[in-house]
């Protein structure tokens, strides 16, 4: 294909070329979802491992976007080619300054980059103007050799990969806003970009942590373990659940381990914490890694309710009361119980006491209660209590 077919002289007999949106136009749109999609994850989370990773997407999102829209707007990448050389952007490059171990060649994967320059000093340009970058190359070399005379284009040998600006400048921007985020401190933000997810279990609570390495890094584990040695209470409960085989909640990342989760409870126990008293009676009622013992189970429902009003132990506690398990058997205080978790919003005491209500256990018997706990525990996709609506009709 010549050139004139495809790169028709202007009036001066110059070849003016700009690169195409339609090539260019990728990079602005990958930039810019970069920055909506870092955006809609630091709103709609809050975790802080997600909001710096959020953070250091939006920083390159909008680098690449604002820089490649910049340089296609400033004209920095039109390329002029007359008799006397080129123009790249606002660099001169005349055919006679060039020297004689100047080359251009086309080079890398599917000929995407258009090299030119002396040995070590080479410059690219990236294939933007929908065009082949081997014919461009051709021109180049052709006009040179017409206005320099004898055969001045040598073939190189690859000519050395120099660092992207774009990519140094990347690089520079997500440490500068690391040691930002960290008050100056520069050793913080080079483990800040490292490890985001590690580096922000420092700012965790012992909760989302305990979620955080429950669910997907087994790697946060020590951070936890590390507040719970240091007398942590929550830490400890924390610790515990993790390994406890009577939680309910999804945790893939940590096996579990009866004896760790009994250690652990025993010890956030010793330290008054509700969690921790409440589940280790479940463990006693169940004889989970404990002999079985509902009056030690009873005992440490009784705790984490008197002391702390919790849903779920008013709820076990309750139905111990309910059966006489552990305790004598009181229905009044059973029904205040499962009121009191109800009233917390705990689906468990909601499905107990709808129960109650449809069966006329301490109460007397009222479909139109037991209905309504019961929907209300429905809600929440709780799902013995869709099965007792659905057995007694009350759907």
């Amino acid at each position: 294909m010549s050139a004139s077919t495809w790169l028709p002289p202007d009036a001066s007999g110059r070849i003016v070329l700009k690169p195409s949106l339609g090539r260019i136009g990728p990079l602005i749109l990958l930039g810019t979802l970069l920055c909506v999609c870092s955006a809609f994850l630091a709103r709609t989370s809050l975790e802080p491992a997600v909001r710096i990773k959020a953070a250091i997407m939006f920083i390159g999102g909008a680098t690449v976007a604002l820089a490649m829209l910049y340089r296609y707007l400033s004209g920095a990448y039109d390329l002029t080619i007359d008799d006397d050389g080129f123009t790249l952007g606002a660099r001169r490059y005349g055919w006679g300054d060039t020297g004689p171990g100047f080359v251009i060649a086309v080079v890398g994967r599917g000929s995407r980059i258009l090299r030119f320059g002396a040995p070590g000093t080479t410059r690219s340009i990236g294939n933007l103007y929908a065009i082949p970058l081997d014919d461009l190359a051709a021109l180049l070399n052709a006009r040179r050799q017409a206005a320099l005379g004898g055969n001045t284009f040598v073939q190189p040998a690859a000519p050395r990969a120099k660092t992207p600006a774009l990519v140094l400048w990347l690089v520079a921007a997500g440490l500068a806003a690391a040691v930002i985020a960290n008050r100056g401190n520069f050793v913080n933000g080079i483990m800040f970009l490292a490890n985001p997810l590690a580096y922000a279990a420092k700012s965790m609570d012992d909760e989302t942590l305990s979620n955080q390495a429950g669910k997907h890094d087994r790697s946060l584990l020590p951070v936890l373990l590390a507040r719970a040695n240091g007398g942590d209470k929550s830490a400890m409960y924390f610790y515990g659940d993790l390994y406890d085989p009577e939680d309910f909640l999804c945790e893939t990342a940590v096996p579990k381990n009866a004896a760790t989760a009994v250690y652990w409870y025993q010890k956030a126990v010793a330290l008054d914490d509700e969690g921790a008293e409440r589940n280790l009676g479940i463990l006693y009622r169940m004889g989970v890694g404990v002999p079985q013992d509902d009056a030690k189970a009873a005992a440490l429902f009784e705790m984490s309710v008197t002391r702390h009003n919790d849903d779920i132990g008013d709820f076990e506690l309750g139905q111990m009361l309910e059966s006489g398990q552990g305790e004598r058997q009181d229905l009044p205080r059973a029904v205040r119980l499962e009121q009191a978790s109800a009233a917390q919003g705990q689906a468990l005491g909601e499905t107990e006491l709808g129960y109650m209500y449809l069966m006329g256990i301490g109460v007397a018997q009222n479909d139109s209660l037991a209905k309504q706990y019961l929907d209300q525990a429905n809600a929440q996709g709780n799902s013995e209590a869709r099965m007792l609506l659905m057995e007694h009709g009350l759907q």
